[in-house]
């Protein structure tokens, strides 16, 4: 709970919640606006102004841990609910030029509102490749597009989406190069959304995915000396 410059935790004893001190940071803030939970830790982020601040749980306490903060110009001025927003991973460099490019990713959409993944090679000339589109009732649907958002075809649930998922329809070709390798979530519209783990792999959970590569090159078929005509006497069999 934010309480002016304080970020307040309230546990739940069995009857009623009570004041946890050590799950509080009473100290280091100026504006706090917002708390997100990170699940299955003591964790948090916390929206203070300009900054998202991280504090991790250290075995007594939360501390702030700034190689894990981010500053984000204006987001102070976005007020208690932003109707759209976008998020970028860092490059990632393949090491070769490449021509397909596969983002996967375990995304959760409410209903009325969509999710955009986006690829590019060199920073500025973005590629959309699919969207999630939440359906009233709770259900979700996975499109994908050929022509950068023009158009699209649906392909199944969101979950086709996810790392554990192997679908091949969200390959795509045009955004690969040396040194391509961003993805973002364009923006989304509607009430909710967000990304969760779905997948395990050496005991790290990981809500996204990149691949790149290159399809396998025609077969080379060495060429072979005419077949020898055996005369007509001579007989060739198995035993």
């Amino acid at each position: 709970m934010v309480d002016g410059s304080r970020v307040k935790h309230y546990s739940f004893d069995g009857s009623g919640f009570s004041y946890n001190a050590a799950l509080s940071v009473t100290s280091g803030l100026t504006s706090p606006s917002c708390v997100a939970l990170r699940p299955g830790t003591y964790d948090r982020l916390i929206v203070d102004g300009d900054q998202v601040k991280y504090y991790m749980w250290d075995g007594s306490q939360l501390v702030y841990n700034p190689q894990l903060s981010v500053t984000v110009a204006g987001l102070q001025n976005v007020g208690g609910y932003a109707p759209s927003a976008q998020a970028q991973s860092q490059g990632k460099d393949p090491g070769a030029s490449v021509a397909w490019v596969r983002v996967r990713a375990s995304l959760r959409s409410a209903a009325q509102n969509v999710h955009y993944l986006a690829v590019t090679a060199d920073g500025s000339a973005w590629v959309t490749r699919w969207r999630v589109v939440g359906l009233d009732g709770g259900g979700t649907r996975l499109e994908v597009s050929p022509d950068d958002g023009r158009s699209w075809d649906p392909i199944g649930e969101a979950s086709r989406a996810w790392p554990t998922a192997d679908t091949l329809e969200l390959w795509g070709g045009g955004a690969g190069g040396p040194g391509g390798g961003l993805a973002r979530d364009p923006g989304h519209g509607g009430p909710g959304g967000d990304t969760q783990d779905q997948s395990t792999q050496s005991g790290r959970r990981r809500a996204v995915v990149w691949e790149a590569g290159n399809a396998p090159q025609k077969p080379v078929i060495p060429s072979r000396a005419p077949a020898t005509r055996l005369p007509p006497d001579v007989h060739v069999g198995l035993h």
